[in-house]
């Protein structure tokens, strides 16, 4: 029997639908091109999942009629869904830029099955990133990402003012790919080739985004929780962890000593975890699960595996398949 694709490897029509509006509102024609593809034209009453990569596919292919700020004029349209759909409750109370980004970063796999969102400290900064599941090279990536980071300035502008811009945008699309996009925000410093998206946003650098955690007896179980979420992020780290839950990077490894583990060993059972729910579960190329867990590349991902468990990743997936262990 074949084994079923996993949810982050797809999107929902709602992502498709905001890039047919705007095609609908120019008169633009799409259809067509929808059907090459193999993808649903009749979206409201569509109710299965998109493959990403193709969905990517079809945006590559209708830039060209909009433009290259394709992206970033489908984010500026469609925040008001996100607000509706999952953050209404910021809303409801006296909206903060710190609670609304807790909320996206909490509330991010709600949000999406194929993004993740965190909120990191750079020199003093915060910023709130997100990285896809495709990775970045992906023909139409590019005015996906410029569609997620013109939905985040939008978003925040419910809270910071409609002319306010971050100082800084960081993107993973190569400069030749967003120049058009960047003029859309000329007071931001966008860096692209990054290892993540990331807006920076005016919050104080003492803030603790779950001050709650930091008053609990048990860190070990906090750090474990923050590891099975986020451990296959770029940057997660000891400072990174310990910053959120609001305690210093020493405090937090004499507690992890006493209980005889470290910061390392806890991110890499979370993502030994991953790896093998990945691959026993999924029909995901072991080359997207490396991804998807933050290795460089392949290599990389097959040694830490191997180490771990004792096989090779496709040696594994082939053993779980034929049911021998």
């Amino acid at each position: 029997m074949k084994k079923p694709i996993v949810n982050f490897k797809l999107t929902s029509t709602d992502n498709m639908i905001f890039f047919t509006q705007v095609l609908d509102r120019k008169g633009v024609p799409w259809k067509h091109i929808a059907e090459k593809l193999r993808l649903p034209t009749n979206l409201y009453d569509y109710e299965q999942w998109i493959p990403l990569e193709v969905f990517s596919l079809f945006i590559d292919k209708m830039t060209p009629q909009i433009g290259e700020a394709f992206g970033v004029e489908v984010g500026k349209s469609t925040h008001s869904v996100l607000i509706d759909k999952h953050l209404i409750c910021v809303f409801d109370e006296s909206p903060s830029v710190e609670k609304l980004a807790v909320e996206v970063m909490t509330r991010s796999h709600q949000i999406t099955r194929h993004v993740d969102y965190w909120l990191e400290k750079k020199q003093g900064r915060w910023f709130l990133c997100n990285k896809g599941r495709v990775r970045s090279s992906y023909p139409g990536y590019a005015q996906i990402e410029w569609f997620r980071v013109s939905m985040l300035i939008e978003l925040f502008r419910n809270v910071l003012g409609s002319h306010w811009c971050p100082e800084t945008i960081l993107m993973m699309t190569s400069a030749h790919l967003g120049q058009e996009s960047k003029k859309h925000f000329h007071k931001a410093n966008v860096e692209f080739d990054c290892l993540y998206s990331a807006i920076d946003l005016p919050i104080s650098a003492d803030f603790i985004p779950f001050p709650v955690l930091a008053k609990r007896i048990n860190l070990l179980t906090e750090v474990t929780l923050l590891a099975s979420t986020y451990a296959h992020l770029p940057n997660f780290g000891i400072e990174w962890a310990s910053s959120l839950i609001g305690v210093s990077r020493k405090t937090l490894q004499r507690h992890l000593s006493k209980h005889n583990t470290d910061f390392r060993e806890i991110r890499e059972q979370a993502r030994e975890n991953t790896a093998i729910e990945l691959l026993t579960t999924s029909t995901l190329p072991i080359e997207d699960i490396a991804y998807r867990l933050g290795y460089s590349d392949l290599a990389n991902f097959s040694r830490g595996f191997y180490k771990r468990v004792g096989f090779r990743p496709a040696e594994y997936r082939k053993r779980c398949a034929e049911k021998i262990f």
